[in-house]
């Protein structure tokens, strides 16, 4: 299927780790590698000191795929993850490596988009901070209403949110790379109408939405690896052309 194998750089959600991804392993066609990739202060890297600052965290996970950013790549990232893999991007034109032959950017609508990002959700008390969980979902019921559990879990979460929320986006000249977006259907935080990622492309964003709301992508995997892996092949054949 590919003439070369083909990195795809998996990056997760905030709060969340490399595991998050688990459900896509072992689902995509021979040649394409899956790196899931994981920040400081969780997973195997839980000794390490969270960092709330995003462009510290893209020099980190530059750091960790340097090497292999010559050969073929793809960047996927859902939710925070995304913001994370359209920065590495930009990272990638400022050093003059390869870049990525296309995007996948789920559970966020552009890279300057937050949902109530003026109400720094990172800075809540524990109950609303818990209420706002509930309702993105992604961490199960038992956890929210276990006090030692949350004590282990929320220094996490919250580093990540205090990421998004101090985020700036620069504005930047278009990238001549494909763009697909992921969005679930009952996501709060997904718009119906026009998706601001169009921003940082010259090429027609492809937006796909899935039945689910903010974590759907992990109930819909199997469909979803097809997608990426159609699409990462159309966009290498593409640059042949």
């Amino acid at each position: 299927m590919f003439k070369e194998p083909v990195n795809l750089f998996l990056l997760h959600h905030a709060g969340g780790s490399r595991y998050a991804y688990q459900p896509f392993t072992g689902l995509f066609p021979p040649g394409m590698k899956v790196n899931l990739l994981e920040l400081p202060g969780r997973g195997a890297r839980m000794n390490e000191p969270l960092v709330e600052d995003i462009h510290l965290l893209v020099e980190d996970v530059y750091r960790k795929i340097s090497p292999a950013l010559d050969a073929p790549h793809v960047f996927m990232g859902h939710s925070m993850g995304s913001v994370l893999a359209y920065l590495l991007t930009r990272k990638s034109i400022t050093d003059n490596r390869r870049l990525p032959a296309h995007l996948f950017l789920s559970g966020r609508t552009g890279p300057y988009y937050f949902e109530d990002s003026a109400l720094r959700r990172s800075s809540l008390p524990r109950k609303e901070f818990a209420a706002v969980l509930r309702d993105l979902g992604g961490v199960p019921a038992e956890v929210l209403d276990d006090d030692q559990a949350m004590d282990f879990f929320e220094p996490v979460i919250r580093s990540d949110f205090k990421v998004l929320e101090t985020y700036s986006y620069t504005p930047a000249p278009p990238l001549d790379i494909p763009v697909t977006v992921l969005l679930g259907k009952e996501d709060h935080s997904a718009h119906k109408e026009g998706v601001p990622w169009q921003d940082i492309t010259a090429l027609p964003v492809d937006v796909r939405y899935f039945d689910g709301g903010h974590f759907f992508l992990m109930d819909k995997a199997a469909e979803i690896a097809r997608l990426v892996a159609t699409q990462t092949l159309n966009s290498f054949q593409q640059q042949i052309a």
